[in-house]
């Protein structure tokens, strides 16, 4: 198999839209096809697996492909990107017309913040972006070594890579406030839940947009729309029995939004916080730039003498909402 036909195969493999074969067919002819790159061993070594060797090649170009299938995977909060992936050196801008009010937020820390300027009436926006890596090197062995199969490897490096890119998500849209500019008090509520409130902050939201909303939250978060029991439709306790929470309160959807952890194991969505959204502008905007670059770290680097492999890739995410939405802070 070239590199060509093996780069096809891994690709399909990878979106799964392999035909004509099983997937364990799939996998060993993929792990067969990497042993052979790599002179017929089932490790890698220094003396094997070097930047301009066919395998280090193959790696480099699979690695951004399952990261951005990864990125792509289903979670609602997908639903509220701007992906761009762009060339090293695009013009990374953002193009809003027509917007009387922006919100442009610095967001948490590691994020690189946002530059704009008025241009004839309308808004640029750049998003700055930052280096980050991953580490690859025990995953390949593992998959040439047979202890995993080629599956396993792309999930696990989406997995990683997306798990940084979605906390960075969520810290974004943690960071909407009422003083974030053009945001106000009318649009961000405090207190314990009033539902005749909550429905005039969704009714603002409408109407401000001229679209229907949709109620955005953690499980724990929407759980705590109180809904009297005794006006309960048998869906919404079908809901609340299957789901956690209610699919749909007094006429607006609820979409759940995975919650994600810190290193320390603490929540990065707060769970009193629930979000209304009525707008096709998606608020995140995330930006890959460039191509990825797989970098072998010389042995001599590390204490152990160990080997290390890197896969970097540079990319920033910022918030620009063109619209308001409505924040809900339940005390």
């Amino acid at each position: 198999m070239d590199k060509k036909e093996f780069l096809k195969v891994a690709i399909d493999a990878i979106n799964g839209k392999v035909e004509g074969y099983s997937l364990e067919q799939t996998n060993q002819a993929l792990k067969s096809a990497l042993i052979e790159m790599n002179g017929g061993s089932n490790k890698i070594n220094i003396k094997t697996f070097y930047r301009g060797n066919a395998l280090f090649d193959i790696v480099q170009e699979l690695i951004p492909v399952m990261i951005e299938t990864g990125l792509r995977a289903d979670n609602p909060l997908f639903n509220l990107i701007d992906y761009r992936n762009i060339a090293l050196g695009d013009v990374n801008e953002f193009l809003l017309e027509g917007v009387n009010e922006l919100v442009v937020s610095n967001v948490a820390k590691g994020i690189q913040g946002i530059r704009r300027q008025r241009l004839m009436g309308r808004e640029v926006l750049r998003i700055e972006t930052e280096l980050r890596m991953i580490k690859v090197f025990e995953g390949l062995n593992r998959l040439l070594s047979g202890r995993i199969i080629f599956s396993d490897l792309v999930d696990a490096v989406a997995k990683a890579y997306n798990k940084q890119i979605l906390n960075d998500a969520h810290a974004a849209i943690e960071s909407i406030g009422a003083t974030t500019i053009g945001m106000n008090a009318n649009f961000v509520k405090f207190g314990i839940f009033d539902e005749e409130e909550f429905i005039q902050l969704i009714e603002r939201v409408e109407s401000i947009t001229g679209k229907s909303a949709t109620i955005v939250g953690t499980r724990t978060a929407l759980r705590r729309l109180d809904i009297d029991p005794a006006i309960m439709s048998e869906k919404a306790k079908m809901d609340l029995h299957t789901a956690g929470f209610v699919g749909m309160f007094n006429g607006t959807p609820c979409v759940r939004l995975r919650q994600s952890v810190n290193k320390d194991g603490s929540f990065i969505l707060n769970d009193n916080r629930i979000l209304i959204l009525a707008s096709d502008d998606k608020p995140i905007k995330f930006v890959n730039e460039g191509e990825g670059l797989l970098i072998d770290h010389v042995a001599t680097e590390n204490a152990d003498l160990t080997q290390e492999y890197v896969f970097a890739q540079a990319y920033g995410i910022g918030v620009v909402c063109a619209t308001p939405l409505g924040i809900y802070n339940i005390a």
